[in-house]
C-alpha cells in the first residue's frame, strides 16, 4: 500500500513496522495464558501477571506508534489531495 500511495508511503511503513512490533510484544501472552487449552497461565501468580502487564504495556506503546503513523499518512494524503 505504501508504494501505491507515495505521499503517505513513509508514514504507512512506520505504521506497519509498529504493528509488527506490537504483534511481537503480545506473543508472550500465548505461552503465559494459552487459550482454550489452559496451561500454566494462572492469573493468580504475581510473576505471570507482571510479565503479562509488561507485554501489554509494550504492545500499547507500539499501538500508539502505529496510530501516529496512520494519522501522519492521513494528513499527508489530505495535503496531497
Amino acid at each position: 500500500m505504501a508504494a501505491a500511495l507515495p505521499a503517505a508511503g513513509e508514514a504507512l511503513e512506520r505504521a506497519a513496522r509498529a504493528l509488527e512490533e506490537e504483534t511481537k510484544a503480545l506473543s508472550p501472552l500465548i505461552t503465559l495464558f494459552p487459550f482454550p487449552a489452559g496451561g500454566h497461565g494462572n492469573v493468580q501468580v504475581p510473576g505471570l501477571r507482571r510479565a503479562a502487564a509488561m507485554a501489554l504495556r509494550r504492545a500499547a506503546a507500539w499501538e500508539r506508534e502505529c496510530l501516529a503513523g496512520l494519522e501522519a499518512a492521513i494528513e499527508r494524503l489530505e495535503r496531497a489531495g
